[in-house]
């Protein structure tokens, strides 16, 4: 028995479920609209999820990361940390180093290979006054109090011993600086007063006014709002200021800060929002210095506040943060890129390969204290930025700054000043903070897809105290997923999904021995994708000019059609919706290919071929 075809190609075939609604006829297949027939007697019909890593080589000489398996979990490992702070972003390719990571508080991030907690503080001095600062004179550490200037030699008593001076003034010590014997102290009005290495008296020196001493390159300076003077013949033999070495020309500028550089004396200071530096080269008979020539300045806004020559670099405290400056072959400064701090940066001091500075209302918090710098590791050699975190911290009553830093007794000593207060602190070596942090900084494993997170990976080098592991989904909120007494066992994540991840560790001291707490060795988040997975088709269409159908039926189609059909949407890779019985799928056609079993031709040619179309479709998610 045969049926007619009376309607066009155009003509609806196909209304799902597989039924078509002329004569009966059913047709299991749909793509674009066409019904076809399935060529049951292929094996080749299947549906198949597509592999969505690529295969990869490993042609590296050491065993490391790299040589994982692709197609196992996704890792972000993290093992050093000693290229420091300030990188938001951990995977950025060609910008990111796998050795800074974002932000830390209370951690020692300078061991390679490792992280641990810093020592913590304690208070040494405290008065109601608010000019507390710090000079070192040998075995001798001086701080000024108001009007007072006092000294220990030793720092580490829970209560000190300190000496004050005999013969201070009614002002207040506005500046203090020391030569290694001989401690000056300016008073404003007062004039300079001195006194030596430890002496129980101080008496007046310079007379005038004064608002700033400084020392370096063997040289004695005194400012006065916009005068500096030379005054190192008269810190032996004493008497009134002598006339101004330089007056700068504009009336409303005013040197506060002074460094020694390699080849010169360095003096800082600005007027309005300019800042400028000049430099001061010693006269080729000795006698005396040359006139200042500006050798450096700052961005129009950023005021200079401190300076600190060391290890042939100028360190730079402005009301921004920290910059680095190059002295070159005539003493001129080149100035790097900007640390950004959250208040002025007042003071640095230098010891072996680091240079600590103040780093006030840390993250605009009351945390104050200390930062350091690396300058044997650059984070960004072009733009002169030396690796750096944050160092030695406290919680203050009420907000302050940090005014000095010394290194005495081989710890750090630091004043901090209030509104009515100042306190003294210095490093204590027999006890670690109670806490630190280190955030990772986003990374989302170089793909702005969703990933699914599985684990957090450890690996500690010493027992004592415990780590918190936190994780920060979309740049969210820190949520804690587990507290380890350094087991190197993993931590799941909750199988937590997010485009950017962020790890927090927290590290927490023993709760009995406060010397001892954990040493992180590294750490590593495994994730996979968790992108839809995507689905491919493989289907063999049966083409003929007259298809068999159930119950002794045939049709005839229109052969031709149906694979110019699947021709044209493979060409122009359009979506179309491809229906298998009661399902159907929104597909591209990636590729085809026609088995031929029967070409028509002569007066038979319009009947075309009796055929399988092997059709691969991919599904659109």
């Amino acid at each position: 028995m045969t049926i007619d075809i009376t309607f066009g190609f155009s003509d609806s075939w196909y209304e799902g479920a597989g039924v078509a609604a002329n004569g009966g006829i059913s047709y299991p297949i749909s793509l674009g609209g066409v019904a076809y027939a399935l060529d049951t007697d292929q094996t080749e019909f299947s549906h198949k999820s597509v592999q969505q890593l690529r295969a990869a080589t490993d042609d590296k000489t050491n065993v490391g990361s790299q040589t994982l398996n692709p197609e196992a979990f996704w890792r972000r490992q993290f093992e050093s940390w000693h290229v420091g702070a300030g990188q938001s972003h951990f995977d950025r390719i060609d910008e990111s180093h796998p050795h800074r990571f974002r932000r830390s508080q209370g951690i020692n991030v300078w061991e390679r290979f490792q992280v641990s907690l810093l020592n913590d503080v304690a208070a040494r001095y405290l008065t109601s006054k608010s000019n507390v600062r710090l000079v070192v004179a040998g075995d001798y550490l001086y701080v000024t109090d108001g009007p007072a200037i006092k000294y220990t030699t030793d720092i580490t008593p829970s209560t000190p011993t300190w000496t004050a001076l005999t013969g201070v003034p009614a002002a207040d010590v506005t500046s203090v600086a020391s030569d290694g014997f001989n401690v000056l102290t300016a008073h404003n009005a007062s004039g300079i007063y001195k006194t030596t290495r430890g002496s129980a008296a101080t008496a007046s020196n310079i007379t005038g006014t004064v608002d700033h001493v400084a020392y370096g390159k063997g040289r004695w300076i005194a400012t006065n709002d916009n005068d500096l003077y030379d005054i190192t013949t008269l810190v032996a033999a004493g008497g009134a200021l002598p006339t101004a070495h330089f007056t700068h020309p504009n009336t409303d500028f005013a040197w506060n800060c002074f460094a020694e550089g390699p080849t010169a004396f360095y003096a800082g200071g600005y007027s309005g929002d300019k800042s400028l530096i000049y430099r001061l080269t010693m006269k080729e008979d000795g006698t005396g210095l040359n006139q200042p020539v500006v050798a450096g300045f700052l961005p129009d806004g950023e005021l200079i506040h401190s300076m600190q020559g060391y290890l042939g670099f100028v360190l730079i405290g402005t009301s921004l943060g920290v910059r680095v400056g190059i002295v070159g072959s005539n003493g001129d400064l080149t100035v790097g890129a900007l640390i950004p701090t959250d208040d002025p940066v007042l003071c640095f001091e230098g010891q072996d390969k680091y240079v600590w500075f103040g780093w006030s209302t840390f993250e605009n918090t009351p945390n104050t204290g200390l930062g350091r710098l690396n300058l044997e590791t650059f984070s960004n050699t072009e733009a002169l930025v030396p690796a750096y975190a944050s160092d030695l911290m406290i919680e203050p009553a009420a907000a302050s700054s940090t005014t000095t830093v010394v290194t005495f007794q081989g710890r750090r000593v630091f004043s901090l000043n209030g509104t009515t207060f100042g306190i003294v602190y210095m490093e204590d070596l027999d006890n670690l903070v109670p806490s630190g942090q280190i955030d990772s900084g986003l990374f989302d494993y170089g793909l702005t897809d969703e990933k699914l997170s599985l684990f957090v990976d450890l690996s500690f080098i010493a027992d004592g105290g415990s780590t918190t592991v936190s994780l920060s989904l979309d740049r969210g909120s820190f949520v804690d997923l587990a507290t380890l007494t350094n087991s190197n066992s993993p931590i799941g994540t909750g199988e937590a999904r997010a485009d950017e991840f962020e790890v927090r560790m927290t590290l927490n001291r023993d709760s009995s021995d406060t010397d001892v707490g954990p040493i992180l060795r590294s750490w590593a988040l495994r994730s996979q994708p968790a992108t839809p997975v995507t689905e491919e088709i493989v289907v063999p269409l049966l083409i003929g000019p007259v298809l068999d159908q159930a119950g002794g039926f045939a049709e005839e189609v229109d052969a031709i059609g149906q694979i110019d059909n699947v021709v044209d949407l493979c060409r122009s890779k359009q979506a179309a919706l491809y229906k298998e019985g009661i399902r159907s799928w929104t597909v591209i056609v990636a590729d085809y290919q026609v088995l031929v079993r029967e070409l028509y031709y002569g007066r038979d040619e319009e009947r075309g071929l009796n055929a399988t179309c092997l059709v691969r479709l991919k599904v659109v998610q």
